[in-house]
């Protein structure tokens, strides 16, 4: 049995097992951080989705150029990213307010902040997250990738379709 001041191995092998901390209490942060993880990946993976299912329907009926048409894309995107940073900023604030063990007390400017460099994989520069909250800065650089790629095809195939039409 490992004592109480360990290192663990991984949060997976902390999560499943509850004799690392030596009671169920200790693992109720992991759990509640993961819980809220999911959730607002599954926003952000729907925002996105709706935000690019609305631009596709919105670019046919606008009477721009078409090369504008693109640019109304990228702003699309830019404010889809945007407002998913917002989420997982409100996300990493709300595991505070909850008193759930994982950064200091920070306002929430910080904590966008810290959103910001999670979401686009830059890594922290003013520190890094440590405790359970690993899970939702590791979780957000995944939907961040993951959507950067998606805004990056639907992008590509806009502008494969409007960008000669002068």
């Amino acid at each position: 049995m490992r004592s109480r001041t360990a290192p663990t191995a991984s949060l997976l092998v902390d999560l499943f097992t509850v004799q690392a901390y030596g009671d169920l209490h200790a693992v109720a942060p992991i759990v509640a951080i993961a819980a809220i993880s999911a959730v607002f990946s599954l926003i952000c993976h729907l925002v996105h989705y709706e935000a690019l299912r609305a631009l596709s329907v919105l670019l046919p009926a606008v009477g721009l150029q078409a090369r504008r048409k693109v640019l109304l894309v990228v702003s699309g995107a830019v404010l889809a990213h945007v407002f998913e940073i917002v989420l997982f900023g409100i996300a990493f604030w709300l595991s505070l307010k909850f008193d759930l063990p994982a950064l200091t007390d920070i306002s929430f400017k910080e904590a966008f902040y810290l959103s910001i460099e999670s979401y686009s994989s830059l890594g922290t520069s003013g520190g890094f997250p440590v405790g359970p909250i690993r899970i939702l800065a590791g979780l957000e650089s995944l939907v961040g990738l993951i959507l950067i790629g998606w805004t990056t095809s639907y992008t590509y195939l806009t502008m494969r379709e409007f960008w000669n039409n002068h």
